[in-house]
């Protein structure tokens, strides 16, 4: 199933569409969920194929692109159905792989056609950098390859990992940057940290500048607490690696760039 929850309101001001990133457990993203819920929001949180609890390296080997882009169109179909005939507005709120898959179904889209009226990217694996990008060569290969997953153990899903989530992942980068980000210009709202060990804040501003993407805006955060023994720069979703004022700082941008507050 594409949906891991759904969290009503009883007033809603809003419907938010919430995925996680590569390797995450979708229940990473409950507390950011949450938060919304208390502002007056439907959230719809969507699982990407291949991150279900209890999963296994044999289930998720074959994971392709276009599992992952069903799973993303369902999460904003049950969207439009929680809307009915109201005018609630539809957000989307996603991060690293979860926002890389927004951008690469937004760039695929017909003309005319969108699902969302305001997006939030948190630390979009849209460029990558070469230490992240260290499996590239191996993605050319036919063979399916497990990879080790070196992130925290409570919050990942696998130990190792799919070679094929990786020849996703790229393929997803190329699709982009072929359509040129085509479509992509809607309100985004790009959070990064720019010491992310894994995404270059420069290199998708100069993706903003080369395709014309005058409607994003960039807010930066900062890590400021340890998980284990060290700080993980791209863990920007979740509040345990932020830290409380940093957290609640982002929320607080969110709110007001979705119109969920006054400014």
């Amino acid at each position: 199933m594409a949906i891991f929850k759904i969290m009503q309101n009883s007033v809603p001001k809003a419907i938010i569409v919430l995925v996680h990133g590569l390797n995450n457990r979708p229940a990473n993203m409950e507390p950011l969920g949450r938060q919304f819920l208390m502002s007056q929001c439907h959230v719809v949180m969507v699982s990407l194929k291949g991150h279900e609890e209890g999963s296994n390296f044999e289930q998720t080997k074959d994971v392709q692109v276009e599992d992952w882009l069903s799973d993303l169109t369902e999460g904003l179909e049950t969207a439009k159905q929680l809307r009915g005939k109201s005018n609630l507005p539809i957000h989307f709120v996603g991060f690293s792989l979860g926002a890389l898959t927004y951008l690469c179904m937004q760039s695929l889209l017909p003309q005319g056609i969108t699902y969302v009226d305001r997006v939030v990217l948190m630390a979009p694996a849209a460029f990558t950098y070469i230490q992240s990008g260290m499996f590239r060569p191996l993605a050319s290969l036919p063979m399916q390859m497990p990879i080790p997953s070196f992130a925290p153990s409570h919050l990942k899903v696998h130990d190792v990992l799919p070679l094929q989530f990786y020849k996703n992942l790229f393929r997803m980068q190329e699709i982009i940057r072929e359509k040129q980000f085509r479509r992509c210009n809607l309100p985004c709202l790009l959070i990064m940290n720019p010491k992310d060990e894994l995404i270059s804040l420069r290199q998708l501003q100069m993706d903003m500048k080369k395709y014309r993407l005058s409607e994003w805006e960039v807010h930066k955060v900062s890590v400021e607490e340890k998980i284990g023994r060290r700080k993980w720069q791209h863990l920007i979703a979740l509040r345990e690696s932020l830290g409380g004022k940093e957290y609640y700082g982002m929320i607080d941008k969110m709110q007001i760039f979705l119109n969920l507050v006054s400014n």
